[in-house]
C-alpha cells in the first residue's frame, strides 16, 4: 500500500498488475465441466439451425417443383 492508504499497481495505474499476480481464474475454472457441455451446446444449436434451415430453403427439402407438372 501507497502512504495514501491506497493499494499500488491498480487498474489504471501506470504499471497493473499481471493476471497471474491478481488470482482471476483461468477459463477451465469459471464453469464446472457439466456447464462446458451446455455452453457448447447452447453454441452448437443455433448453427445446427441454420445449416438446416439453409438446407431446407436451398435442397427444397423433396418437395416437387410447381412448374414440373406439365
Amino acid at each position: 500500500m501507497s502512504s495514501s492508504g491506497h493499494p499500488q499497481g491498480g487498474l489504471f495505474s501506470a504499471n497493473p498488475p499481471r493476471l497471474a499476480e491478481t488470482g482471476n481464474p483461468n477459463m477451465t475454472e469459471l464453469l464446472s465441466p457439466l456447464e462446458w457441455v451446455f455452453v457448447i451446446l447452447l453454441g452448437l444449436v443455433p448453427l445446427v439451425g441454420l445449416a438446416f434451415h439453409l438446407w431446407v430453403m436451398l435442397a427444397g427439402h423433396g418437395k416437387p417443383n410447381p412448374d414440373d407438372a406439365d
